[in-house]
C-alpha cells in the first residue's frame, strides 16, 4: 500500500474510533482494519469505498471482506414498503422511525396521511402543531385569529365600538372624536378638564384662580407671587428677560408689550387657531406645549433676539421660526411694528399662529415649506381684497410672482416669495380657481387627516399648479 493512502486509512480509523455516527458500509482488512463509508464501485480487482475524507480504493487482495449496509434511504423505503397505509397506529411506527432517523420532512408527509385516514388522530394533530378550539382542530395562528373575532364580537355585542386601538362605548364616539373627555360624568375638552380641575375661571380673555379674582378686579396682577398694578407689571415685564408669558387655549404668548396690548394679541392668536383648525381638520399636538410665540415690543429688541438664535430668516421677513429653542421648544418670533395702529401686528400674530400650527401637527411627513408660509401669509395680509391689492404693490416692489417650478422646488423665505406664497394662497382659496385645482387641494387636506401618502398628495397637487400657473397669473392681475 502506498504511503498515501496508509496516512489516508490512518486518518479514517482515527476518526472512527471518535465517531459517534455509523455509516452505512464497512470493508474488514485482512490487518484487522475496519474502513467504514459507502461503497461507490466494486469488481473482483479493487474496491472503492466514499469516506467522509474522500475516497480511498483498495486491492482486493487486501480485503477480508465487505459488510455493504443498507442507506437510510433504502432503509426508509422499506419501511414504507412493510407498513400498512390505512392502519394509523402502522403509520405512526414510521413517523416515530423517521423522527429518530432525522426525516422530519417525510414524518410530516406521514402524519398527514395520518389525519386524512383519521381526522380526530389527536398524537398526529399535536406533532403537525395543530391545537383544539371549540370542539374543532385548527392551527395556532388560527386559534388566536378565532380568538380576536370572538373578543371583538363580544365587546361590539355589549354595545363597545373600537376608535384608536381601544374600546369604547359606541354612544361616546361623536364626544371623543371631538376631542371631549368625561369630567364627573360630564363631557369637557381638555382645556375645560384642566381648568376644571385646577378651579380656575375666565377672567378679561385669561384663565385665572378662582381666588385671584377678587385681587384683579382691584386691578391688580400677580408678578411671580407678588400682587403689584398693571402699570408695576408692565414696568417689569417691559424687559425682555423678565417679559410677559401669557396664555390662552392654545397658545403662549412671551412679549414685553404691555399686558392689555398682549390679551389683544392672545385673542387674535385664538382666532387664528379656529382658522386653521377648519381650514386643517386636524390639530396640533400641544401635549408638550402650546403654540409660542415671541413677540418683541420694537424692532431693536426683534433684531437681538433673532441675532441671539442665530436665525437667518430675521433679516428677510418681520417673523421667522426657530426650530428649538431651550425653553420653549418650537417657536415664531415677530415683533410690534406701531403700538397705536395694531393691525399690522395683529397680521403678523396670525401668520405666527397658523405657522405654529402647522408645525406642531403630528404628522408622518413634513408639510412643504410653501404650503405653510402661504397658508399664513394669506391670513396676515391677503385675507381681504382691500389687503391683498395693498399686498400686491409689495410683491411687485419685490419683483413679481415667481415662476412656479422655482417656487414649489426651492422655496426660500425671502420678502418675495413669502409674498408669493400668500397671494397663492389667496388664489387656491378663492371662487375663481379652476375645480381640477380645488380637487387637488382637497386631495392633499384629506391627506393631512389621515396622516397618509402626504408627499404623494404634494407631487400631485404640485403638477396641477404648474398647470394652472397661467390662471394664478391672471388672478394677481385683477387686483
Amino acid at each position: 500500500m502506498s504511503r498515501k493512502i496508509l496516512i489516508t486509512v490512518l486518518g479514517l480509523l482515527i476518526f472512527a474510533c471518535f465517531s459517534t455516527e455509523i455509516l452505512a458500509d464497512v470493508i474488514h482488512l485482512k490487518d484487522g482494519r475496519k474502513i467504514e463509508g459507502v461503497i461507490v464501485s466494486k469488481d473482483s480487482k479493487t474496491v472503492t469505498i466514499k469516506t467522509r475524507f474522500g475516497q480511498v480504493e483498495f486491492d482486493m487482495s487486501e480485503v477480508e471482506k465487505i459488510e455493504e449496509k443498507k442507506t437510510k434511504e433504502q432503509l426508509y423505503e422499506e419501511m414504507v414498503k412493510n407498513t400498512n397505509a390505512k392502519d394509523a397506529a402502522q403509520m405512526m411506527k414510521l413517523v416515530q422511525w423517521c423522527y429518530d432517523n432525522q426525516l422530519s420532512s417525510k414524518a410530516k408527509k406521514h402524519l398527514k396521511e395520518i389525519i386524512s385516514l383519521d381526522s380526530n388522530h389527536a398524537e398526529a394533530r399535536k406533532l403537525l402543531g395543530y391545537v383544539r378550539y371549540e370542539g374543532r382542530w385548527v392551527t395556532a395562528k388560527e386559534k388566536k385569529k378565532y380568538e380576536k373575532e370572538a373578543d371583538r364580537k363580544k365587546k361590539e355585542d355589549a354595545g363597545l365600538v373600537e376608535y384608536n386601538g381601544e374600546w369604547i362605548p359606541k354612544e361616546d364616539l361623536d364626544n371623543i372624536k371631538k376631542g371631549l373627555v368625561r369630567h364627573e360624568g360630564k363631557w369637557v375638552t381638555a382645556e375645560e378638564k384642566e381648568r376644571l380641575e385646577k378651579n380656575l375661571v375666565l377672567y378679561e380673555g385669561e384663565w385665572i384662580p378662582q381666588e385671584d379674582v377678587e385681587k384683579r378686579k382691584q386691578g391688580l396682577i400677580k408678578i411671580e407671587g407678588e400682587w403689584m398694578t398693571k402699570e408695576q407689571a408692565d414696568e417689569i415685564c417691559s424687559d425682555w428677560e423678565t417679559a410677559w408669558r401669557l396664555h390662552s387655549d392654545h397658545l403662549t404668548i412671551r412679549t414685553n408689550v404691555s399686558y392689555d396690548m398682549a390679551q389683544k394679541f392672545l385673542a387674535e392668536g385664538e382666532s387664528a387657531y379656529k382658522t386653521a383648525k377648519n381650514f386643517i381638520g386636524v390639530e396640533p399636538n400641544l401635549k408638550n406645549g402650546k403654540l409660542t410665540i415671541y413677540l418683541t415690543a420694537d424692532m431693536e429688541t426683534y433684531n437681538i433676539v433673532g441675532n441671539e438664535m442665530g436665525d437667518e430668516k430675521s433679516s428677510s421677513y418681520p417673523i421667522f421660526p426657530v426650530e428649538e429653542t431651550l425653553e420653549d421648544g418650537s417657536v415664531s418670533v415677530t415683533y410690534c411694528e406701531n403700538p397705536k395702529d395694531l393691525r399690522y401686528t395683529m397680521g403678523l400674530i396670525r401668520h405666527a399662529t397658523i405657522e405654529q400650527y402647522c408645525r406642531k401637527l403630528d404628522l408622518k411627513e413634513d408639510l412643504p415649506v410653501w404650503f405653510v408660509k402661504g397658508f399664513a401669509t394669506k391670513e396676515e395680509r391677503f385675507f381681504h381684497p382691500k389687503y391683498i391689492t395693498w399686498s400686491k404693490a409689495a410683491l411687485i416692489r419685490e419683483g413679481g410672482p415667481v415662476k412656479f417650478r422655482q417656487f414649489l422646488d426651492s422655496f426660500n423665505y425671502s420678502t418675495r416669495e413669502i409674498y408669493h406664497a400668500g397671494f397663492l394662497f389667496s388664489y387656491l382659496q378663492s371662487q375663481t380657481a379652476p375645480d381640477g385645482v380645488k380637487e387637488s387641494l382637497g386631495a392633499v387636506i384629506a391627506a393631512i387627516k389621515v396622516n397618509k401618502k402626504i408627499s404623494n398628495a404634494f407631487a400631485k397637487f404640485q403638477t396641477v399648479l404648474i398647470r394652472a400657473e397661467k390662471d394664478f397669473l391672471n388672478y394677481v392681475d385683477k387686483y
